[in-house]
């Protein structure tokens, strides 16, 4: 009985570190660059940093939403769901829940791949129509590479591909 409450003990100790592995080496951090649209040069920005029970991505490109999101560990290996937001007073601001893409609020969710993560945000438009984005971020050679694909119905995807500088 003791040795489990022991083993228990240790495994709620060291469980946040083993998540914190799930974040790839050299991903976490803040990242900039640019990309032409239209002839201009917009900003690109990627934030990932690891938290305690997961981590967190922010990301701004340029013609799509930005994508922010606390992603923690799913029932399935290597997935991460967004975090269910705080019940009670700051659960009322902010939806109190995840929310429901039949209702047209996006799906988000990631997955851990081989070097990096993957992130999605599913969303199902009241005519039946989907929007789907998919950004790859993989670290290379102290940078970040960002792959995103977006996919409108049944539409060809859009692509782009940029290489991330670490910020400051």
């Amino acid at each position: 009985m003791r040795a489990a409450l022991v083993s228990g003990l240790i495994a709620c100790l060291f469980w946040p570190q083993a998540l914190l592995a799930a974040l790839p080496d050299g991903l976490a951090g803040t990242w900039h660059g640019t990309v032409e649209v239209e002839a201009d040069e917009v900003p690109v920005r990627a934030v990932v940093w690891a938290q305690a029970d997961g981590f967190e991505v922010e990301l701004d490109l340029p013609e799509v939403p930005a994508l922010r999101a606390h992603f923690v560990p799913s029932e399935r290996p290597r997935v991460f769901e967004v975090a269910a937001a705080p019940r009670g007073l700051f659960g009322f601001f902010n939806g109190g829940e995840r929310g429901n893409p039949f209702d047209g609020e996006p799906l988000v969710w990631a997955r851990a791949s081989g070097l990096g993560i993957v992130a999605y945000r599913l969303t199902i438009a009241g005519d039946g129509g989907m929007a789907l984005l998919r950004i790859v971020l993989e670290p290379v050679d102290g940078q970040l590479q960002m792959s995103v694909q977006q996919r409108i119905d049944a539409d060809p995807p859009s692509r782009l591909e940029i290489l991330l500088e670490p910020a400051g």
